[in-house]
């Protein structure tokens, strides 16, 4: 919920793949797919990295017009790096569109849930089979199904505090959790994954919202990204003081993190702190060094060869910002987080649930990404020992590309980033083929020059 040097919306939305440093600006912005395999013999010059201009601006944070979200206009604007967009609709529910919900509720006769309250005898009908002795218990059953309605599959059984929900799938495709109290039925919560429809039903209230999990999200604009690649060519970030929403922070090695600038005005997780946690960046890690046999010295020359993963870019966060009060069984759906693991999920924001009306609610606001995408840069240096003339380790290969993608979800009940897709350096250029590739390149340079002349350490 990519990618160009952060042009990776308009890169995902064309199909290209990553670029190849060797190029001028210019060419860069005109490239649409180089075999680094062709350009054997060449030499390639280093580029330009962002780590090593902003080295001396470790902690840098541009904090220009702080703009929260609730506040931001649909639609890019000029002025932005990111935009905000919130198609969702929400509307009240007529008693006639209610009716056509009735069906979806346990089909069990009042005669049969008599003594006792409903919970514990639903519960009849249920094994415990897993607890954690306090908030949560799940339940298993055999049986409950015949009791459910064009019930496909039943998802989950849990006694989550004084509530008791029961999820499951629909023969059709939707996705329901029936919130039971003691007193009875307390809520329900249909989703329609075709549609992109939530329905909200209960004693309180009765809605619907459309384009319920696609239908807001934070976006890279596209001149952001190209003002990025402008500073990739500058090595300075001033380009970037007339966004009024970016955030530009630097560890303590120098790597970038480009991000949304967040007010704060509700509660929210720190993406780059998980990030950066998950996957964290690195330089000049070495993945391989040894010898290798060069034929125009008749003797084994040592070679290195270091990657490095940097230059973040926070690119889209399905997010939505929800007030407080609204149900647990509704940010359930909108997460696809399991109902047992909410405890989890909220506990990250320091929320704590409560009961009003009968239901289980969040006492806060927050803002809570579903999913999400960050695009980061990868680059392979490879460098041979010289004795022909610098006695130093010389820079025979470069490659960079910049089209990785981390993508962001839950994980049982924690938002966790992933390394999707590896940049096109890392796929293409192994250890071996980057070591076959720098001999036979230095030697050429021996045998065309007499010494090492093409490279430099």
């Amino acid at each position: 919920m990519v990618l160009g040097i952060t042009k990776a919306i308009k890169m995902r939305a064309s199909g290209t793949n990553g670029q190849i440093i060797k190029m001028s600006k210019r060419e860069r912005k005109n490239w649409r797919g180089t075999d680094l395999s062709k350009e054997r013999g060449i030499n390639m010059k280093r580029h330009v990295k962002l780590k090593r201009v902003i080295s001396c601006i470790v902690s840098i944070v541009l904090l220009i017009t702080l703009f929260p979200i609730t506040g931001m206009a649909t639609g890019p604007q000029d002025s932005s790096g990111y935009y905000y967009v919130d198609n969702t609709i929400t509307t009240s529910l007529e008693k006639s569109e209610i009716e056509q919900f009735e069906q979806f509720q346990l089909a069990i006769a009042n005669t049969e849930l008599s003594e006792g309250s409903y919970i514990e005898n639903i519960l009849t009908y249920c094994e415990p089979i897993s607890t954690d002795g306090t908030l949560v218990t799940v339940y298993d059953s055999d049986t409950l199904i015949d009791y459910i309605p064009d019930c496909e599959e039943i998802k989950e059984i849990t006694q989550l505090d004084a509530n008791l929900f029961i999820s499951y799938f629909t023969e059709d495709g939707k996705e329901v959790i029936l919130e039971y109290s003691n007193s009875g039925l307390a809520s329900r919560t249909i989703y329609d994954p075709e549609e992109d429809v939530v329905v909200f039903l209960s004693q309180n209230e009765n809605y619907k919202m459309e384009n319920f999990r696609n239908g807001s999200y934070i976006r890279m604009s596209e001149e952001l990204a190209e003002a990025i690649d402008d500073c990739a060519e500058t090595g300075t970030y001033d380009a970037l003081q007339r966004f009024n929403d970016v955030a530009i922070t630097a560890n303590e090695n120098g790597d970038t993190f480009i991000s949304y600038n967040r007010s704060g005005g509700h509660k929210t997780l720190d993406y780059e702190e998980i990030l950066e946690s998950d996957q964290p960046s690195y330089t000049n890690k070495n993945i391989g060094s040894g010898s290798v046999y060069s034929s125009a010295l008749g003797k084994n020359v040592n070679y290195r060869i270091y990657e490095d993963r940097n230059e973040y870019r926070e690119m889209e966060l399905n997010t939505r910002t929800y007030s407080a009060g609204v149900a647990v069984t509704v940010l359930s759906i909108f997460i696809g987080v399991e109902m047992k693991l909410m405890p989890i999920v909220l506990l990250a924001y320091n929320i704590a649930i409560i009961i009003v009306g009968g239901i289980e609610v969040i006492e806060e606001g927050l803002e809570i990404a579903r999913n999400g995408l960050c695009a980061y840069s990868g680059s392979r240096d490879g460098y041979i020992y010289d004795s022909t003339k610098y006695n130093d380790y010389v820079h025979v290969f470069s490659g960079y590309s910049n089209n990785g993608e981390f993508h962001g979800g839950y994980l049982e009940g924690e938002f966790r980033w992933v390394d999707y897709e590896s940049p096109n350096v890392f796929e293409t250029w192994s250890a071996s083929l980057i070591k076959s590739t720098m001999i036979d390149d230095y030697d050429k340079d021996i045998e065309n020059f007499g010494y090492c002349y093409s490279f430099r350490p």
